[in-house]
C-alpha cells in the first residue's frame, strides 16, 4: 500500500493481514497520513508503516505485529524528519509462533522482528498517559539514530537478541546512537505508569552510544544489563 501526496489512510477497527506469505507493508510519502484507531491491526509486513518525506502516523489503541519492522521513520541525514509519529496504547511485537513464509524477493530477516520503531534523524515524543504502549518479543524495541527522543509510558517485555542481525545493540529495549561525524543523539526515558516495571525480561535495557541520556524513575527487572 502506497499513500502519496496529502492522502489519508484511515483504519478504524480494521485488520490488514496477509494471506499465504508476508507483504511489503504501507509506505507514506509527501505529507500523507496514516490513522490506525479503535483496535486496528497491521500484520505480517516487512515494514508495517514506512514514513518518508513529511508523513504522519497516529496509532491509537491499535497494533503492528508479526512484522519485521513496525514503524520505520526515514529522516534526511544531517537534517530533521519533518513529519510526526504519535503512539497511544499501541502494541508492537511478535505474537505468532513464527513469521509467515517470505514472498519472492523479500529481504532476509531473523526469526524475531528487528524493531518495533526504527528511526533516523528525527525528533520524537513517544507515549502518553493511560495504558502503556507495549513492545513484546523482538530484537530491539525502539531505535533512534541521530535522533532526539523522549519516551513516556512505554513498556518493554521479552526483548532479546536475534543472531541474524549482527549489531552490537541487539537485545536492547531502547537503542539511542549518535554519529561522531555529524551529531550526538538524545534520549529522555520516563517510566511506564510508575511504579509499574518499564523494562522486563530483556537482554539489555538501554544501549547508549554517543548520546545524552536521562533516565528517570524507570524500573528494570530481569535484565542482563541495565544501561
Amino acid at each position: 500500500i502506497i499513500a502519496t501526496r496529502d492522502a489519508l489512510l484511515d483504519l478504524d477497527s480494521t485488520i490488514i493481514i496477509s494471506c499465504d506469505t508476508m507483504w511489503q507493508g504501507i509506505t507514506l510519502t509527501e505529507d500523507s497520513k496514516l490513522k490506525a484507531r479503535n483496535h486496528s491491526s497491521i500484520q505480517d509486513a516487512v515494514i508495517g508503516a514506512e514514513m518518508l518525506d513529511a508523513s504522519q502516523v497516529l496509532l491509537e489503541q491499535s497494533e503492528i505485529i508479526n512484522s519485521v519492522r513496525g514503524v520505520k521513520v526515514v529522516g534526511p541525514i544531517g537534517s530533521t524528519f519533518p513529519g510526526y509519529l504519535i503512539i497511544s496504547e499501541a502494541i508492537f511485537g511478535m505474537f505468532s509462533s513464527s513469521f509467515k513464509p517470505n514472498y519472492t524477493g523479500q529481504p532476509a530477516h531473523g526469526v524475531l522482528p528487528y524493531a518495533g520503531i526504527d528511526m533516523n534523524d528525527a525528533v520524537m515524543y513517544l507515549g502518553d498517559a493511560g495504558i502503556p504502549s507495549y513492545f513484546y518479543r523482538m530484537n530491539k524495541g525502539i531505535v533512534g539514530l541521530r535522533t532526539l527522543m523522549k519516551i513516556h509510558n512505554c513498556k518493554f517485555n521479552g526483548i532479546t537478541f536475534d543472531k541474524f542481525y549482527h549489531t552490537d545493540s541487539d537485545g536492547s529495549a531502547i537503542v539511542i546512537e549518535g554519529d561522531i561525524n555529524l551529531t550526538p543523539a538524545y534520549l529522555h526515558l520516563l517510566p511506564a505508569n510508575y511504579p509499574d516495571t518499564t523494562i522486563l525480561n530483556c537482554h539489555r535495557g538501554v544501549y547508549n552510544n554517543y548520546s545524552d541520556l536521562i533516565l528517570q524513575y524507570c524500573i528494570m527487572d530481569n535484565v542482563r544489563t541495565g544501561v
